[in-house]
C-alpha cells in the first residue's frame, strides 16, 4: 500500500482491520467483535483529531458528531443483539441509526460545524453500520451468506485503492450511493422484523443496487485518472 497522507493512512488500516475481522467472524456468527473493532477505530480517530486541534482551542466533537457517536453505540448494540435473533426491537434499532444519519448531517449544517472529519466519521460509520447488520442478520440465519457482499464492498473499494496503481482517487458520493444505501438499511428492517416471506427477495435487490454503486464508483475512479 502507498504512505499517503495520515487521513488515507487511517482510511486504508481501518479497510483492513474491518475486512479481516468480518472474514473472521462470519464463519463464527459473531458481528460483536468486528464491531468493537471498528468502533474502537473510529474512537482513535476521533482522539487523534481531539489533539490536533487543542491546541487552536476547538473541538471535533460539535453536536453533530455527538449524534454520530449515538449512532455508534446503537450499532454496536445491534451487533450483540441480531446475532442472537431478530424481531421488532431489532428492526426498531435498525431503523433508529438510519434516521439519526439524517439528522447529524442536519445538525453540521445548521450549525455551520460540517468539517472533513464529520463527513469521514458518518461515512465510515454507515460502513460499519451496513457490515454489522450483514454479519448479524447472516448470523442469526435471516439472509444468506450474499449480504456479506454488500457488508464489506466499502472495504475493498479502499484496499483497491490502495493497490491498485489505476485507481488514484475514490470517487464522491452519488445519489445512487445514497438511494442504495436506504434500500439495503430498509432490507435491514424489513429482514429484523420480516412483515412477509419477501423480504430475503428485497435484501437482494438492495445488495444488487449497492454492488452497482460500488462499480460505479471503481469506474470513475478508473476515469479520474
Amino acid at each position: 500500500m502507498t504512505a499517503g497522507t495520515p487521513a488515507e493512512r487511517w482510511t486504508n488500516g481501518h479497510a483492513l482491520l474491518l475486512a479481516s475481522s468480518a472474514a473472521l467472524c462470519a464463519p463464527l456468527h459473531l458481528a460483536w467483535p468486528t464491531a468493537a473493532l471498528g468502533a474502537g477505530s473510529l474512537l482513535l480517530l476521533l482522539a487523534r483529531e481531539l489533539r490536533g486541534s487543542a491546541a487552536a482551542g476547538v473541538s471535533p466533537i460539535g453536536a453533530a458528531n455527538g449524534i454520530t457517536l449515538a449512532r455508534l453505540a446503537l450499532v454496536l448494540l445491534l451487533a450483540v443483539r441480531l446475532p442472537r435473533g431478530s424481531g421488532p426491537v431489532e428492526a426498531g434499532l435498525v431503523l433508529l441509526v438510519f434516521a439519526l444519519d439524517g439528522v447529524d448531517g442536519w445538525v453540521a449544517r445548521r450549525t455551520g460545524r460540517a468539517s472533513e472529519l464529520g463527513a469521514r466519521f458518518d461515512m465510515e460509520t454507515d460502513a460499519l453500520f451496513v457490515l454489522v447488520c450483514a454479519l448479524g442478520l447472516y448470523a442469526c440465519e435471516r439472509l444468506g451468506a450474499y449480504v456479506l457482499v454488500p457488508g464489506v464492498l466499502r472495504y475493498a473499494y479502499v484496499l483497491a485503492l490502495a493497490l491498485v496503481p489505476r485507481l488514484r482517487r475514490e470517487a464522491p458520493r452519488s445519489l445512487l450511493g445514497r438511494y442504495a444505501f436506504a434500500l439495503m438499511v430498509l432490507s435491514f428492517a424489513a429482514s429484523a422484523w420480516p412483515l412477509s416471506r419477501q423480504h430475503a427477495l428485497l435484501a437482494v435487490v438492495a445488495s444488487l443496487c449497492i454492488v452497482a454503486s460500488f462499480a460505479r464508483s471503481v469506474y470513475w475512479s478508473l476515469r479520474s485518472v
